[in-house]
């Protein structure tokens, strides 16, 4: 016994019943079907219908919750010195002049200055 015949939905996805929807909606759209092909098709396209609409009104209501407030992740923002013992401090990577791939901690003034502002002397206010 199938389980439209004993009275149980039939379990399919979102997305299958959109996808078996629009196959309905074609081959009754083709105009070559019966009438007993018809009223099959359409038996199937009401009840495919009506579950996708009860699925996106839930999924609505819970978006409309999560917008809210409702059933959101919870977070809690820490100051970095207040932070829980169990997640340690990023480690600190040290610089090492010596280590080509290493980045120096400070560049000297004048060569900051030259990339900010252009070359020493440039009277140029930006």
């Amino acid at each position: 016994m199938s389980q439209e015949a004993a009275g149980q939905p039939i379990a399919v996805s979102f997305e299958a019943g959109m996808a078996r929807l629009e196959e309905i909606s074609q081959e009754l759209d083709s105009g070559d079907t019966s009438l007993d092909r018809t009223i099959e098709l359409m038996k199937e396209g009401k009840g495919l219908e009506q579950a996708l609409r009860t699925y996106l009104d839930r999924a609505a209501e819970r978006l409309t919750a999560i917008e809210h407030g409702e059933m959101a992740t919870l977070y809690e923002i820490v100051s970095i010195g207040d932070r829980p013992a169990e997640q340690p401090a990023p480690a600190q990577r040290p610089t090492d002049t010596h280590d080509p791939g290493s980045i120096p901690a400070e560049r000297p003034p004048e060569t900051a200055q030259d990339d900010l502002f252009g070359a020493p002397g440039d009277n140029v206010p930006f």
